[in-house]
C-alpha cells in the first residue's frame, strides 16, 4: 500500500494573545524541571468523542427496530469507543477475516508462503466473498472445533461458531474490531507484519461492489481496507456488518459495525454508513499539523507568589513543548519546558511518553486578584498555532 500523504498546508503561527514579551524575569523563581527525553518521530492525539450522549441518542433512534452496534480502535491515541457494546449479531461473511486470519497464521507457524492451492481460495474468499472456498478452507483448518479454540486461544470471547454453518456465528463489534487489529492492524501477537501486509492486500482487493461499510465519509487521500457481510435469514431479516481499518496521515483506527433486522440490502448499507459517517467524521483528522493540547491542573497562590502546574503535549512530536506562564496578560510571564515526569500522562497517550509535565512559581506580585493564564508553544519545525491550555482568577495574598 503506498504511502498516504496529508493534503493540508503548513499553518501560519498566528500570533499570541496577549503582546510578545522579551524576558520578565525580576522576582521570579522557576522551578527545575527534569531531563527532557530524546526526540522521537511518533504521533499522538488525544481522545475525541464519538458515541457522546447526542451522538448515541440520535442512533438509538436511527436503528429502532433493528440491533446495530460499533466499536472502534484508534491508534493514534490508543483510545475506544462503542456503541451498544452488549449487543451480539452474527457476522454471515465476515467470518472469512477469521479463516484468513488461520491460514496465514498457518503459512507463518511453517515458515513459507502461502501455497497455490491456498491461495485460489483466500482471494475468492476475501475479495470476492465466494462461499465454496471459504468451506475449503474451514474444513482444512479443523472445522468446528479448531475454528471455536481459535476465538478461545486469541481472546475473542463473545464470539462462538455454533455449527458447520459459519455465517451463523454470534459475536460482538468489539470481538471483530479485536480480530481486524490482529489481522491487519497494530497487534502483533497473532500475524508478523509481512503477514499482516499480505492480510492488508488481501483486504484491499475486495471489489467496488462491496467497498460500502466503514469507509463512509473518510476525508479524500485517505485509503482503508475493509470485509463486509451480508446476507438474509428468517431469523433476523438482512444482516448487514462491515468491519477493516481506515488509514490517514497520521496513522490508523480499525472499525466494526454490525447489524440485522434490515428489510433490504440497501437499507442496511444506509444504516451502517451512517454510523461510518460519524465515526470518520469525528476521527479523520490529521493529527500532523494540530496545536499542542494539555491542560492546566494545578494554580495555587501564595504570599505574593502563585504556583502553576499541569502538562502539554504536542501531537507532531514526543519530545517537551515549551509552556508560557502569564499574569494579567503578559505582565508577569515566563517560559518553562513541559519536560516533567507525569506517569498518569503517560498512561492516557502512551505514545507520547510520560515526559510532558510542567510547574513554576511566579514572585513577586501584588496583592489582589490576578488572571493567570498558560499556553503551550507549537513544536519547533512542525506546522500548528500555539494553544491556549487555560485561565484561572486567583487571589494573592499579602
Amino acid at each position: 500500500m503506498p504511502p498516504i500523504l496529508s493534503s493540508r498546508a503548513p499553518r501560519p503561527r498566528p500570533s499570541r494573545w496577549w503582546t510578545t514579551l522579551g524576558p520578565v524575569l525580576v522576582g521570579l523563581a522557576v522551578v527545575a524541571g527534569l531531563t527532557a527525553c530524546e526526540p522521537a518521530e511518533v504521533v499522538v492525539m488525544p481522545c475525541v468523542r464519538v458515541f457522546g450522549a447526542a451522538e448515541t441518542a440520535a442512533l438509538d433512534a436511527r436503528s429502532a427496530g433493528h440491533h446495530l452496534t460499533a466499536s472502534v480502535w484508534d491508534e493514534r491515541s490508543h483510545c475506544r469507543y462503542d456503541y451498544n457494546p452488549q449487543a451480539r449479531v452474527t457476522t454471515a461473511s465476515l467470518f472469512k477475516v477469521s479463516i484468513l486470519a488461520r491460514v496465514l497464521r498457518r503459512a507463518q507457524d511453517e515458515d513459507r508462503p502461502l501455497t497455490p492451492w491456498e491461495q485460489d481460495r483466500v482471494w475468492p474468499m476475501i475479495a470476492e466473498s465466494y462461499d465454496v472456498p471459504t468451506y475449503d478452507l474451514y474444513y482444512d483448518l479443523g472445522g468446528l472445533d479448531a475454528t471455536n479454540r481459535f476465538y478461545a486461544d486469541w481472546g475473542l470471547h463473545d464470539t462462538v461458531t455454533p455449527s458447520d454453518l459459519w455465517g451463523s456465528t454470534t459475536t460482538s463489534a468489539a470481538d471483530q474490531t479485536a480480530l481486524m487489529r490482529l489481522v491487519a492492524g497494530d497487534r502483533d501477537e497473532l500475524l508478523d507484519e509481512d503477514s499482516r501486509e499480505i492480510a492488508r492486500s488481501y483486504l484491499g482487493s475486495v471489489i467496488p461492489t462491496q467497498r460500502w461499510g466503514i469507509g463512509a465519509g473518510a476525508p479524500a487521500g485517505w485509503s482503508f481496507v475493509n470485509k463486509n457481510g451480508f446476507f438474509p435469514t428468517d431469523c433476523c431479516r438482512w444482516r448487514v456488518n462491515s468491519s477493516g481499518r481506515v488509514r490517514g496521515p497520521a496513522g490508523s483506527y480499525d472499525v466494526t459495525i454490525l447489524s440485522d433486522q434490515w428489510g433490504s440490502l440497501d437499507e442496511g448499507i444506509v444504516g451502517i454508513e451512517g454510523v461510518a459517517h460519524l465515526v470518520n467524521d469525528a476521527l479523520g483528522i490529521d493529527a500532523p499539523g494540530a496545536g499542542p493540547f494539555g491542560s492546566l491542573d494545578l494554580v495555587t497562590p501564595g504570599p505574593r507568589s502563585v504556583t502553576v502546574g499541569g502538562w502539554a503535549i504536542d501531537p507532531d512530536t514526543a519530545a517537551p513543548v515549551t509552556v508560557e506562564v502569564a499574569v494579567d496578560q503578559g505582565v508577569t510571564a515566563v517560559a518553562v519546558p513541559a519536560d516533567r515526569s507525569r506517569p498518569d500522562v503517560g498512561t492516557a497517550y502512551p505514545l507520547a511518553g510520560s515526559v510532558h509535565g510542567f510547574g513554576v512559581t511566579l514572585t513577586g506580585l501584588e496583592p489582589g486578584a490576578h488572571a493567570v493564564c498558560v499556553s503551550a508553544f507549537d513544536a519547533v519545525g512542525t506546522p500548528g498555532p500555539d494553544t491556549m491550555i487555560g485561565c484561572q482568577l486567583v487571589v494573592v495574598p499579602a
